[in-house]
């Protein structure tokens, strides 16, 4: 039984994945976590962060439409920002090279993987329009919307699939949005049963659970 909690907001907390008595994460680095597992033997074969994560109002989002997939070397963060890419502050406003990196690793595996994301803080304004496809290939629902701030930040996302299986295909979760009440947090957690198995001809899948917080 595969155990996976991402969290959202700028409370404390840890993002959990857990394999039957096996810890795979259990970090607070603030971004989106990429594990992959072998489908027929559930072995780790990928385990990295993306540092797409950072707390700003409409302003620190990419104007117009530079989410776009490209890393952008000469863009504005957003009014009173110069549209010349500061040295300093362009590794903290732009992180489209980020969202990249995570989407080019993310076309590394087929259908004999299982792909789990989780995350920490805030993701949505830092994931562009390739991650968004490349999140969608391996189950996510379309996260346009919360990729263009139409729905805010802070959400937790977690996320269990199998590339190829197509948008929606996969289990995950995406969480409400941090309030005082929630004490500033916001959970995504999933829980899935797994075989240790591969059948090419007709690849396993647990089916598709959509969660709402």
């Amino acid at each position: 039984r595969l155990y996976v909690l991402g969290l959202g907001g700028t409370a404390d907390g840890s993002r959990v994945v857990r394999l039957g008595d096996r810890v795979l994460a259990n970090s607070r680095e603030r971004g989106l976590h990429l594990l992959a597992l072998n489908r027929s033997d559930l072995t780790l074969v990928w385990d990295r962060i993306y540092a797409v994560s950072f707390f700003a109002g409409k302003q620190g989002f990419y104007p117009g439409s530079d989410n776009d997939g490209t890393v952008n070397l000469n863009a504005s963060g957003g009014a009173g920002i110069s549209s010349n890419r500061h040295p300093h502050r362009g590794e903290l406003l732009f992180r489209e090279d980020e969202a990249n990196r995570m989407a080019r690793d993310l076309s590394l595996f087929d259908g004999r993987h299982l792909v789990i994301v989780t995350s920490i803080h805030s993701w949505e304004n830092q994931t562009n329009a390739a991650l968004v496809q490349a999140l969608s290939r391996c189950g996510a629902p379309d996260l346009s919307a919360f990729s263009l701030n139409a729905n805010g930040q802070g959400h937790a996302f977690a996320l269990v699939g199998v590339p190829d299986s197509g948008q929606g295909n996969g289990s995950f979760m995406v969480g409400a949005l941090p309030t005082i009440e929630s004490g500033h947090i916001s959970r995504a957690q999933l829980e899935v049963n797994l075989k240790r198995e591969l059948e090419p001809a007709a690849p396993m899948w647990c089916g598709a659970r959509d969660y709402e917080g």
